[in-house]
């Protein structure tokens, strides 16, 4: 390692937060930028219609499958090394896919960063759950939520940009140095994250058997928009997930040391922001998904202008997360989190309302500001609420649990929001115009309202104590629990 950079606290260096956030940014911004590519790569690769969405699909299939192992590889081995050997996988899936010669080099290295990502994302979450100081927490989980936000708002801009002047394969390179330095600091900046209780062993029947049944329960979400929801890959798909997660269910009940401790589910915060994280993805999934395709098919615009549009949102983003950390400090939690899902909500209900031929300063950017607001009081306050009652021995598979809801929720919302749109399209006379296109996507953004509001509600029921709590989640002391570096 570089001997010019000191040891450092990792609650005290801003560096610790730079590697953490820049771990966010690099997984949110790679599937935007890749989205964006996808025509260049099919050019230049020879990919079929069908074979092209394989590209975002080997992807999201290793990381929703691994994100559960990979959490509790962290509980096991140290959260900071699985954070690093995520990235190291992650950087050379980046390099590989650049340099792919073929369409089937390209999926095997994007199954690389599928599974590093899956090992780096619930560690990097629960090495920041276990920082001593609250403030520095919620700190550094508003600079996480910047940073994805950020990504957002220019993977769309910065995709474009890449692939038509540099070309798509530089859509791989240029994130490779990000990851490599983020490698190369976070032994300096970041505690080990291992724990007293630790278990003491991995439940690998428990491992394949989650991996697999969650593998196959993405690969069916994923083929609603794919084949249809009759299809027989699609039921089948289901049905093997089910028998399989149903068998990992029975085994985690009966063994000594299981990968998914039963008890962990009961652990209120954890439950609550579960259930209430869908609304969060519904609503910026909702954004940018719909919105790329509403701003682009409906309105004319440019791949560039299109994500030009967003950039609002991204700067509401920075600008709500630090004050999000400061309502943590008044407010109860579930208060900010019903707050930031009714701000979603209205962000979006005000997009499904705007005229399709309207301006964007006035019908447009306010949506764009309240989603920007909503989305980053969301998602730093369900990602401080998701660790703060889960002991520290199982940070990281509680956080894995949590990203693993997360991520199915993801592709969950595409393939609901995807049908609503062409559904209500085609049910118009006009179908195959552009008047047409736009209320279809505006009947999606308005029931990814109706989603984040309900959301906001379900967390406020499940996570809400009964007796008065005037902060917002005490964690359990990680200096009982945690051993110093």
């Amino acid at each position: 390692m570089p001997r010019f950079l000191p040891r450092l606290s990792a609650a005290r260096s801003p560096l610790a937060a730079a590697v953490l956030s820049a771990t966010n940014f690099l997984m949110v911004f790679d599937g935007l930028v890749v989205t964006v590519a996808l025509p260049s790569i099919q050019h230049s690769l020879g990919f079929s219609t069908l074979g092209l969405q394989w590209v975002a699909t080997a992807y999201s299939l290793p990381l929703g499958g691994l994100l559960l192992l990979g959490g509790r590889c962290g509980d096991r081995f140290g959260r900071r090394r699985a954070l690093i050997a995520g990235l190291e996988i992650f950087s050379v899936g980046l390099v590989l896919a650049g340099l792919a010669p073929t369409a089937w080099a390209l999926l095997a290295a994007r199954v690389l960063q599928g599974a590093g990502a899956a090992l780096a994302i619930p560690n990097s979450y629960a090495l920041i759950s276990t920082m001593r100081s609250t403030e520095r927490r919620n700190r550094i989980f508003a600079a996480v939520a910047v940073a994805g936000s950020g990504a957002a708002a220019g993977g769309a801009v910065i995709g474009g940009l890449v692939s038509q002047t540099l070309g798509w394969r530089f859509v791989f390179f240029l994130s490779a140095p990000v990851a490599i330095a983020a490698i190369l600091i976070a032994p300096k900046v970041l505690d080990a994250g291992r724990d007293h209780d630790r278990p003491s062993k991995l439940d690998v029947g428990g491992a394949l058997l989650s991996t697999i049944g969650l593998t196959a329960l993405v690969f069916a979400i994923s083929s609603i928009e794919r084949s249809g929801v009759s299809s027989p890959i699609t039921w089948g798909s289901f049905l093997l997930s089910a028998a399989i997660l149903a068998g990992f269910v029975l085994r985690e009940f009966r063994t000594s040391r299981p990968l998914l401790r039963p008890a962990l589910l009961r652990v209120r915060t954890l439950r609550a922001a579960i259930i209430g994280m869908p609304g969060q993805v519904f609503a910026y999934t909702g954004t940018v998904f719909i919105g790329l395709l509403f701003f682009q098919q409906a309105r004319g615009y440019t791949a560039l202008q299109a994500g030009l549009a967003f950039a609002p949102l991204g700067v509401a983003s920075a600008i709500g997360s630090p004050m999000t950390t400061r309502l943590l400090r008044r407010w109860h939690w579930t208060a900010v989190a019903v707050v930031s899902q009714v701000t979603c909500a209205g962000g979006l209900l005000l997009l499904a309302i705007a005229p399709a031929d309207g301006g964007y300063v006035a019908h447009f950017l306010p949506g764009m500001i309240f989603l920007g607001f909503g989305i980053a009081g969301a998602a730093v306050t369900l990602n401080v609420a998701a660790g703060s009652e889960v002991p520290a021995g199982e940070k990281g598979v509680g956080y894995g649990l949590f990203e693993t809801s997360t991520h199915i929720s993801g592709a969950l919302v595409i393939a609901i929001l995807a049908t609503v749109a062409t559904g209500y399209t085609r049910t118009l006379p006009d179908a195959d115009t552009a008047g047409a296109l736009a209320a279809g996507y505006q009947t999606a953004f308005a029931v990814a309202a109706a989603a984040a509001f309900v959301a906001g509600v379900l967390t406020v029921l499940v996570g809400h104590r009964r007796h008065r709590q005037k902060a917002g989640p005490r964690p359990a002391d990680p200096e009982r629990t945690e051993t110093r570096n």
